[in-house]
Formats: C-alpha cells, structure tokens, sequence
C-alpha cells in the first residue's frame, strides 16, 4: 500500500474541488476540516463517490461539502443522545445487578470467584479475571481499603466493586452469572423481557464504545446487535418501517425500551425522530446502512 502525502487545509479544498465537490463557503469548509479531520470527513463523504474501491474518487454530480457536513453533524447529535441514554441505563445495570447479586449469591467474595459464572470461551476473559483486573487497576479508595496484602478483595461488598468494573465488565459479568436468577432479577427490574436481555446489554456496550470513539455510526452495520424480541419488532417496524437486523436502529430500539421503562418521559426513539426530522437520507442509512468494504 502505498504512503498518501500530507496536505495541508488548502490543498484538501483543491483536492475536494478537483474531484468535482461542490463547496460554498471555503472558509466554512476549513473550520470544518480544522475541527474533525480530512480522514474523518471522508468516512462520510466515500458513500458519495463514484468509486472510491477501484479508485474512481470523483464525486458523484451534484454533491455538496454542505451536505456531507449536515450528515457528520447529525451523526455526532445521534451519538451524544446515546451516551445520554446509555449513561442511564448503565447506572440502572450497576445498582439492580448488586442488589440481586447481593440477595440471591452473597454480599462478600462471590463476585471475583471463577465458579460463579459460565465459561466465556476462547475469544474473551473469563468474567472473573475481568473482574479481578478492573479492581487491581482501580486506585479508588473505597477498592484500594478493601484489597488485601494476598491480593483477593473479600472484605469488598458488591455494591462498591461494581462502581469500579466497566460496563464491558460489568455485561460480562451478567452474561456469565451462573445464578440465572440474578439476570432475571434484572430484567424484571427494568420490566424488560428476558429474551435477548443479555444480547441487548452486551449491544449497549458497543455502542458506547462507538460513540465514546466517535465513530461513524451512520451507514455501517452494528458491532454487536441487540435481539430484539419479535413482537416489539413487529411493532416497531409496523410505525418505522423496515429495518436491517445488523443496523444500529435495531440496538436503538432497544435503547427505547430501556430508556422509556427507565423513564416513560425519557423514550429514546422520540428523540432520535426530533434530531432526525426529515433526512431521508440520514434515516435509510442508519435503517438500512450499506456499510462500504
């Protein structure tokens, strides 16, 4: 592969223009290149070359830098709303998943300890060494008291350990929980079914990944979809329309119905609508995404 040479503001405009990008406003367009990047722009803007996998760069006649820019703005809102809402549901996950873990395993020793939960397989951690390394790299005091000089933590109540797991670590440890009732606990909790429950917390982290990362989420297929139960599927797709089951819509139906159950005030799906209003073509993207190779 070869090396690209590095240009400067000026020349990423010519570049632009010469591949027959419409630009109205330059200096518009340099604070936008100033701010997020000639390559992240460009995520966006491939899906309006011609073809950009054979080397055909020149733009599709008609495309505007304003219009591409509309789309990486709006996808950044999208992901700010779901930070919001996954930073709500992850709170609701850490509080519900101690106090049942508490009631129905033990208070004390239990969560860091390989037999309480499945094996993850070859393509993860086990959930207990997750854990044990979320807490030796914590340097909270309330963990840092609770360690002992053998390295274990059974003085450390689960309500505090979880505060310092990653939510990665933490779906980890409610995937995995070998005390299904814990994960049942769970969903009742959130009056969530318990079909796809760990599916769609497992989801939820990805998602929060890609949007703490802020990667492009329009127009690209899900990292790790949700399944979603069928009726609200049905339901869904009957008000929406049809959806790919590898698209980030799919984990947002789920966002909605954890969010809404949550707080009935607070759907997702409404204000996802609100932020999209009428870009069709945002909507089809994250509907039916047709990611590039």
């Amino acid at each position: 592969m070869s090396r690209k040479q590095w240009l400067n503001l000026d020349d990423q405009i010519a570049l632009f223009q010469d591949r027959g990008l419409h630009i109205d406003d330059e200096t518009n367009c340099r604070e936008v290149l100033k701010n997020i990047g000639y390559y992240h722009f460009s995520g966006y803007a491939r899906f309006f070359q011609m073809r950009p996998s054979e080397g055909e760069n020149d733009y599709v006649k008609g495309t505007s830098f304003e219009k591409i820019a509309q789309l990486q703005y709006l996808d950044a809102q999208v992901r700010q709303l779901c930070i919001t809402h996954l930073a709500t549901i992850e709170m609701a996950l850490r509080a519900s998943f101690a106090y049942h873990f508490s009631e129905l395993v033990r208070p004390y020793g239990a969560l860091q300890q390989e037999s309480t939960y499945f094996q993850t397989g070859s393509k993860t951690a086990p959930a207990h060494e997750l854990i044990l390394e979320n807490l030796d790299r914590s340097k909270a005091k309330f963990i840092s008291r609770h360690r002992g000089q053998d390295g274990n933590y059974s003085d450390l109540p689960v309500w505090a350990a979880v505060e310092a797991l990653s939510f990665g670590t933490l779906s980890k440890a409610i995937e995995f929980c070998a005390n299904r009732d814990v994960v049942k606990a769970l969903a009742d909790d959130l009056v969530i079914g318990h079909e796809g429950f760990s599916s769609q917390v497992r989801s939820f982290v990805a998602l929060r990944n890609a949007c703490a990362h802020l990667t492009r989420v329009w127009n690209d297929v899900a990292k790790n979809p949700s399944q979603v139960p069928k009726n609200l599927l049905r339901r869904t797709k009957k008000k929406t329309g049809n959806f790919s089951s590898q698209s980030y819509f799919q984990v947002f139906v789920a966002l909605d119905l954890f969010s809404s159950r949550i707080n009935p005030a607070n759907a997702f799906l409404e204000q996802f609508e609100i932020l999209v209003g009428d870009n069709e073509r945002y909507r089809i993207g994250i509907m039916n995404p047709t990611p590039y190779l």
